[in-house]
This record gives C-alpha cells, structure tokens and sequence, in this order.
C-alpha cells in the first residue's frame, strides 16, 4: 500500500510545474498540464498560488488570431522576486554566490584567506563582507529565503560538525550557529557531490531512473557520487560514494594524482613563462600531450573503480580538465575500454558537465526553493 499522502501529492505538483514554468517562459495553462501529468484544475489551483506570491506572471496576450479567437495567457518567471545566498565552504577561500529563482548567478564574491588568522576569524570576515553586499543587494523587505551551506563532508552524526581531513578546523565549529549570527533565514547544510549529483539529474533528467556515476576533480580537492536505483548512494561514513578516499597502488590518495593543480605544477616546467597549456591538445608541445594522456589515464583508472563496481549507465565529469574538450573524454573512454575484458560490450556514457554554475551550488540552491515553494 502506498505511503504517500495528499501533502505529499501536493508537493510533488507544485514543484513539476514551477519546473515547467522555469524551463519554458511563456507557457500556458493549457501547455502545464500534458507536461506535468497534472489535470487543467491543478495547474489552475498551483498557479494562481505562484501568482499571489509573485514568483510568477501571467501576461494576456490581447489580440487575436481569427481562427481561435483571443490568444491564451503566458506565464512567465518572475526569476528576480526572490533570491538565495548560497555559500561555498569547500575551500579556504569561501565563496558567495547569489542566486535568482531561475538558480542563476546574480552575484559572487570570492574570500581571500588570511594564514595570519584562524579558520573562523576569516569565516567572520567572509560573513561579514557577505552580509554587506546582501544588505546593498536587497530591494526589497524579505527577499531572501534562505542560505544554502556547501561543506566538503557530511555532517558529524547530524550535527552541525563537519569532518574533512583536508579542512580540519571544520570539525570544532558549528557552522550553523555562526552563519545565525548574520542571517536570520532558513539555513541548509549539504555535502558538495552529494548536492552535485541532485543538481545533474535535475538537469538531464533522461538518465535520472539509470545508474549514475559523478566525479568531481576540482584544483585540489577529488569527489565523487554514486546513483543507484534511483537513489544516492552514501558509505560507512556518510559519504556520497567519495572515490577521493581511494588510495592508489603506491598508497597515494587518488585526490593527490589527478587533481587539476597537480597536472599544471607538471605542466608548468614545460611551458615558458607566462605561455597556457592550450585547449586544443594537439596544438601542444610533445611533453604537455605525453602528460595530458598520462592524466586522461589516472582518470580512466580512477572511474574504472566505479565501472567495475557496478556498472553505471554514465559518468558524469564536473572539472576543469573540461577545456580540453570531447577528446580528452575520448582518450579517458578509450583507456576504460582497454581495461576492460576483451569483447566486452559494456561502454558506458562518459561527458564534462556543462554547467558554468558549480552543480553544487545549483542543487543546493534547488533544494531551498524547493522547500520554500511548498511552505
């Protein structure tokens, strides 16, 4: 028997087709209802709702067409009645980013670390900063509806510690209470892959029902999330499936081979001062394309791990090794496939993500709204 309930119903509905109307300005009623699955007086009942909050706008199109009379109305996003701080925590130096109902970036703002200080003075000076620029932002009495928290791990046991052997000052502070000291708003704490992973399959939603796997392979930091019948997947210590915490033969973290800052050390001592590694790999001297393929190669290794455990339909790539375009993916594909056993059918979908935004921010940012749509 199932479980789910009206409020559930309800909730579910509000958010398909607030989703419909943020993927497509300028849909009608009529158009809501066949894309959401929802009859004509549910659409009617929710929109009117989003009307009276003003976070969307019907616009009567007056004239007519002849043959069916006056055009039906529009509604569109009122993207900008609202907005949501989100706060990037993964990093020493913290990032700000500001988001619009349509989860776009409106604004950022990047902390400088001072090693003079400690880890929380300079988390009060990022606040601080942020709050001011909240504060010169706003137009508008209660505009803000919530703060989105990005931490580098789980929570400690549902509290409000974080664990995360790269940033250990995290485990002695509540980042709750100290982001309440500046924002009397609804607060939400998330793990920065775990939210990745949301954020990709709201986006791509055809591969939402198959088996996924997400690795992030940031400058320094290496994380991963697995989904698995439709659901994320966490480990013993609440991890979203982190391949980060793999070691390799030698007995090095994964993180410490293949993290973009350590491809460019290496590259650095082939290129002349103030010469780029170019995107175009061929168009690189025969050193930096030998090292292209040898990182292309740790992470095919890195995702074959995922591949041998269970199979995923795609991989799903968030980095910066993204510049060099669809034949890096090729090269990564092309050494999974040699990994594997001979006449092996098995290939899975590997791509870069193509959001500037970074996922984590955008699924944290979904998950305010969200909350904040069915209040």
């Amino acid at each position: 028997m199932s479980n789910i309930t009206h409020q559930d119903m309800r909730e579910q509905n509000i958010k398909k087709i607030f989703k419909e109307i943020s993927a497509n300005n300028g849909i009608t009623r009529n158009e809501i209802a066949p894309r959401a699955g929802v009859s004509l007086m549910t659409v009617t009942t929710i929109v009117d709702a989003l009307i009276k909050k003003r976070v969307v706008l019907e616009h009567t199109d007056k004239t007519s067409n002849n043959r069916y009379g006056r055009r039906p109305a529009k509604i569109f996003l009122n993207a900008d009645e609202k907005k949501i701080i989100i706060l990037d925590l993964t990093e020493r130096e913290f990032c700000f980013v500001l988001l619009n109902l349509g989860l776009q970036a409106q604004n950022t703002f990047k902390h400088k670390y001072d090693y003079n200080i400690g880890y929380e003075e300079n988390l009060d000076l990022f606040l601080n900063n942020v709050k001011g620029i909240t504060i010169n932002s706003s137009n508008q009495e209660n505009e803000y509806i919530g703060v989105g928290i990005i931490s580098p791990a789980p929570c400690i046991d549902e509290s409000e510690y974080v664990y995360c052997p790269r940033l250990p000052e995290l485990k002695n502070i509540n980042i709750r209470h100290i982001v309440k000291k500046y924002f009397d708003l609804e607060i939400l704490i998330g793990e920065d892959v775990q939210l990745a992973m949301l954020s990709i399959l709201d986006m791509m939603p055809e591969i939402s029902d198959r088996d996924v796997f997400f690795i992030y392979i940031g400058n320094n930091g290496v994380g991963g999330a697995v989904w698995i019948n439709g659901n994320v997947y966490f480990g013993c210590d609440g991890y979203a499936g982190d391949i980060g915490q793999l070691s390799t033969p030698d007995g090095d973290r994964i993180e410490n081979t293949i993290a973009f800052s350590t491809f460019e050390r290496e590259a650095a001592q082939y290129l002349k001062k103030e010469e780029a590694v170019c995107p175009r790999i061929k168009d690189n001297s025969r050193e930096i394309v030998s090292l292209i393929y040898e990182y292309a190669g740790r992470i095919a290794s890195t995702i074959y791990v995922a591949v041998c455990l269970f199979s995923p339909y795609a991989v799903i790539i968030e980095s910066p090794y993204r510049m060099f375009g669809q034949e890096f993916l090729d090269i990564i594909s092309s050494a999974i496939s040699d990994k594997l056993v001979p006449g092996s059918r098995y290939k899975p979908l590997i791509r870069f993500s193509n959001q500037e935004l970074p996922h984590a921010a955008y699924g944290i940012g979904l998950n305010i709204r969200e909350k904040w749509l069915v209040s």
